[in-house]
């Protein structure tokens, strides 16, 4: 990666913008396994940072738990959160989830079903 920003909210780390060699923009979320919202199984994510993804040109954005050594990602696109399979969700915060079978790419799916959705620019 050429570049990372660290995304903290009053000292608290939530995840990181990366910036590739190609000028592609990338935000992965960090998250603990028990921050899937269980009833809709869907990760969801503040609309302060999908907003910001959308002005700051990120496309694609991602969650990535770690589960001992491994680190487990699910990809999608921004707009995919404000998509017909995505809903609003009103906790501590206003957040948009989705749902993760329509994730564009997550660490179950085969390696077959993730060359074919990686129509990811």
């Amino acid at each position: 990666m050429a570049s990372r920003e660290q995304h903290k909210v009053a000292g608290r780390f939530y995840g990181v913008w990366y910036t590739t060699q190609g000028g592609n923009r990338l935000y992965l979320a960090h998250r603990k396994r028990d921050a899937i919202w269980r009833e809709k199984n869907a990760w969801c994510l503040d609309i302060y940072t999908l907003e910001r993804c959308r002005e700051q040109g990120v496309e694609v954005i991602g969650i990535i738990i770690k589960d001992g050594s491994q680190r487990l990602i699910w990809l999608t696109l921004v707009e995919d959160f404000f998509g017909p399979n995505s809903f609003s969700h009103f906790a501590r915060v206003r957040q948009r989830g989705l749902p993760l079978p329509y994730f564009r790419v997550d660490p179950m799916k085969s390696a077959k079903v993730i060359a074919k959705s990686l129509r990811i620019k």
